[in-house]
């Protein structure tokens, strides 16, 4: 009987660097006599694959028909995910708005990018109006939160007689 040598598969992966991005996944093989012959889960018959996440396995053949296989995981990050909370200005006419963003997912740390050009997480002073921030992970994922609106604020009423100004219900 034909004593199969031993066939070692070594793994090398690279995971998907964006949530709904493809990962690649090659394998290096030591023993076997040639030519080696691959066949992984996804009909692939290469050393290497480009895939989503998700766990693949491959089927190392040599030419003695001897196998061995191995399986390995491709995983992504969750998915980023912007969102922004906006304070209206205080009294109408003034520009005291504040707009702070917030993210979940990805690889942090997070980068912010304000439709102002502001690379803050907050942005203060701001004026009605719309308002967008870019979010961008470690990896450089992206998302955007757009239609951030800043509102007016309270209309202001003179004090008669005086040149005090009160906004809305303040005494």
């Amino acid at each position: 009987a034909f004593n199969c040598p031993t066939i070692i598969i070594t793994p090398t992966i690279t995971h998907a660097a964006c949530y709904g991005l493809n990962g690649m996944a090659s394998v290096t093989v030591s023993g076997g006599n040639p030519p080696l012959t691959y066949l992984w889960n996804n009909n692939s018959n290469s050393n290497s694959i480009t895939a989503p996440a998700g766990v693949y396995s491959v089927v190392v053949t040599d030419a003695n028909n001897c196998a061995e296989s191995i399986q390995v995981t491709i995983t992504q990050p969750p998915l980023l995910i912007a969102s922004a909370t906006a304070f209206a200005v205080t009294c109408e006419g003034l520009c005291n708005g504040v707009a702070s963003a917030s993210a979940s997912g990805g690889t942090t740390p997070y980068t912010w990018l304000w439709n102002t050009g502001s690379n803050l997480q907050s942005i203060f002073n701001l004026c009605p109006g719309q308002y967008a921030v870019t979010v961008i992970d470690s990896k450089g994922c992206i998302d955007d939160q757009t239609g951030i609106t800043i509102g007016p604020g309270i209309s202001v009423k003179p004090v008669i007689g005086g040149d005090t100004f009160i906004c809305g219900d303040e005494t």
